[in-house]
């Protein structure tokens, strides 16, 4: 298995650039406090996923169209981007973290198989359409 990632180091903070492997569980490391967008875009190979604790955010379709993702756990991300996981038509699963004040525009929009979702006791803001086209 292929786990190759690029990380750059941007305005003092590390971050995820692109997800170039084909395991199914990519490991992120834990320095990444960034998910850049579209980092993960149409990975089909992945099926879960582990946010580490440092991440802080999530950005714009990181996750997008990952057809076969089916678990999310989130240690960090304080923010979940616009359409971060738009598109991941086998997501079942996801745990939000006590620390996640904000979930974006449509981010999880188009999950048609999540059923479980697990949130902090306190959300500053869910933006509009961010579980749109979730029938479960």
């Amino acid at each position: 298995m292929n786990n190759e990632i690029l990380i750059k180091y941007e305005f003092g903070k590390y971050v995820l650039y692109k997800y170039y492997g084909d395991s199914a569980k990519p490991i992120i490391p834990e320095k990444v406090e960034v998910i850049d967008e579209r980092a993960f875009e149409n990975c089909g190979c992945i099926t879960s996923i582990h946010i580490p604790p440092k991440v802080e955010e999530i950005r714009y379709k990181a996750f997008s169209g990952c057809a076969n993702l089916k678990s999310v756990v989130m240690e960090g991300a304080r923010i979940i981007g616009d359409n971060a996981f738009e598109g991941c038509i086998s997501l079942t699963n996801v745990q939000i973290p006590e620390l996640t004040s904000k979930i974006k525009a449509e981010a999880f929009s188009g999950c048609r198989s999540l059923k479980s979702i697990i949130f902090p006791e306190r959300i500053d803001e869910i933006e509009g359409y961010a579980f749109y086209q979730c029938e479960n």
